[in-house]
């Protein structure tokens, strides 16, 4: 029967991992919850370590920086334990012993300060603004007045989760292209600077000529050697304006908006856009918030000027009485949004809406990175490979004609 590692909480939030027989993975998950145990990751093996929560608490490991799982798992420990009976401030008590990271279990800590001097969670949760999303505090502020912190609390995990595999999709649809290049690309000047000037002093010396083909690559060696100095000093240059212009508000909005229109990775941020507008959205307006406020916790949540910019625009024209649909339509907003939402707002269902664009646009943003690993990555390769087989057989044309001119 297979075996499972499995991490879970129990009833006052503490993390528990171990392992499991089970001859599937849901069969392996309701035995879990018949322990009482609330699973939060499963795996096919043997490879967890028992544990009661503390999470190595002597470990080297508790000084790094709080990593997205970690806030995960405060969330879900604190849905978990006011579920269970637990005050607010008697969760974040416990959760402060119990989370890995000292950074966030400090930032904790000063939550319960804060509520101790008659701030409310959400207060507490907006001082800590620098570890945590702007949308947090917003929903935990509903939450404390519906009465759903608990649901609320949940839904933050889980909207930090999908967050996290999106953002961790595009990071590996950009990092192996990135490091195929860079490799080729010191591979490509070992050969160039290294070997070609060997090999072209070589055959001189012989009195053979060159072939033309080895002497573009000796003229573009020697160019490099004259000029690459006041070509890397004005990429440097161009670094440090554009980083110069990146630091300023209006200049982060060009270029961000320019980053939304790149060829092949543009569309994909759009889309990642989409779906957390559409996430975060649907949470907003769940919780009781008007959509003015949504629409400004919106745009503090994006990292994208562009966006924020047009979502701060769209609340202040929403507060004129334009609907939402027509305060965000144009531009970097699709008209397919745009559309559903006007729909939403018709049928008087725009946090379901809402859902369904961040469900669809997640979707299409997983498609996306799997069609750019699966052709990018093979077009990099050929591209490296077609300079290497130029090189090369530049290489060896110039080896025969001298050769032939020593026969």
């Amino acid at each position: 029967m297979p075996s499972f590692s499995f991490t879970a909480l129990d009833a006052d939030g503490r993390e528990i991992r171990g392992d499991l027989d089970a001859p599937d993975m849901p069969d392996a998950r309701r035995q879990l919850r018949a322990r009482s145990l609330m699973p939060v990751e499963m795996a096919l093996g043997s490879a967890a370590k028992d544990s009661f929560g503390l999470g190595g608490i002597s470990s080297p490991a508790r000084m790094l920086w709080t990593r997205e799982r970690d806030k995960q798992f405060f969330f879900r420990q604190m849905a978990l334990m006011i579920q269970s009976g637990h005050r607010v401030r008697q969760a974040l008590d416990t959760c402060s012993e119990l989370v890995e990271r000292n950074g966030l279990s400090r930032s904790i800590r000063t939550m319960v300060d804060n509520i101790d001097r008659g701030h409310s969670f959400a207060d507490a949760l907006r001082a800590e603004g620098r570890r945590f999303p702007a949308f947090v505090s917003a929903l935990v502020e509903a939450g404390e007045q519906s009465g759903t912190l608990d649901q609320i609390l949940g839904e933050i995990a889980g909207s930090l989760e999908r967050a996290a595999e999106l953002r961790n999709a595009l990071v590996r649809a950009l990092v192996f292209p990135i490091i195929t290049l860079l490799v080729a690309f010191a591979v490509l000047s070992g050969i160039v600077f290294w070997l070609v000037p060997i090999l072209s002093d070589f055959i001189t010396r012989q009195g053979s000529d060159i072939h033309w083909t080895m002497q573009m690559l000796v003229d573009f060696t020697e160019f490099m050697f004259d000029w690459g100095a006041w070509i890397a000093g004005g990429v440097a240059m161009a670094s440090l304006i554009l980083a110069l212009a990146y630091s300023t508000e209006r200049g982060r909005l060009a270029i961000d908006r320019v980053l939304l229109w790149m060829p092949i990775f543009g569309k994909t941020m759009r889309y990642f856009e989409m779906s957390r507008m559409g996430g975060v959205g649907t949470l907003l307006l769940e919780s009781g918030l008007r959509q003015v406020e949504a629409l400004k916790v919106l745009s503090n949540v994006t990292q994208n000027r562009a966006y924020r910019h047009r979502y701060l625009t769209a609340a202040d024209d929403v507060l004129t009485g334009q609907k939402v649909s027509t305060a965000l339509g144009g531009g970097i907003v699709p008209k397919l949004v745009t559309h559903m939402i006007s729909v939403g707002e018709a049928s008087g269902g725009l946090d379901a809406v809402l859902d369904r664009i961040g469900v669809f646009y997640r979707d299409e943003v997983a498609t996306r990175v799997s069609v750019i690993l699966s052709t990018l990555v093979p077009a990099v390769t050929i591209l490296v490979g077609l300079v290497v087989a130029i090189i090369y057989i530049s290489v060896i044309l110039t080896i025969l004609g001298a050769y032939n001119s020593i026969r």
